[in-house]
């Protein structure tokens, strides 16, 4: 069984969370304190946020904020 490749960008890697957690970038928005349209820019790569903004992402999504270690 092959295994599935974890996506290797911030960008990648926060966009496929939110789909995976049934979210729309305003409910993800909302659930972290920030803007939709800041979780456009991250998920575009036009962007990188802060570690206190990583973290308060990885919350909303319930996962651990590791889970973007070796993010480019």
């Amino acid at each position: 069984m092959a295994k599935r490749k974890t996506p290797d960008t911030f960008a990648a890697r926060l966009l496929s969370l939110r789909q995976q957690a049934g979210l729309s970038q305003q409910a993800l928005g909302d659930a972290a304190g920030v803007n939709r349209s800041y979780i456009a820019k991250l998920e575009g790569g036009k962007m990188q946020p802060s570690l206190a903004t990583a973290q308060v992402l990885a919350k909303a999504l319930g996962v651990s904020v590791a889970t973007f270690d070796g993010c480019a």
